[in-house]
């Protein structure tokens, strides 16, 4: 969380996506999620499905939480 400047502390991050508009989002809580929405991304022929969702709470319970959307592409060399 040091790139992005976040006192976990302060903040939660929530990161989840959708496999399928009938299904509820997956969540990523560990490193084995990571690995999985990496093949999963790397499986599909659109790079525009499946994007991450992430949401950054602060411990301020009067302030909105943020919501980005960003897509994670894989880079294999």
């Amino acid at each position: 969380m040091k790139e992005f400047s976040f006192d976990p502390a302060k903040v939660a991050v929530t990161m989840k996506y959708v496999l399928n508009s009938d299904l509820p989002p997956v969540a990523i809580k560990s490193d084995e999620n990571v690995l999985f929405y990496m093949v999963l991304k790397d499986m599909s022929r659109d790079p525009a499905k499946y994007p991450i969702h992430i949401e950054v709470t602060t411990a301020d319970i009067e302030k909105q939480p943020i919501a980005l959307s960003v897509d994670v592409q894989s880079n294999e060399h």
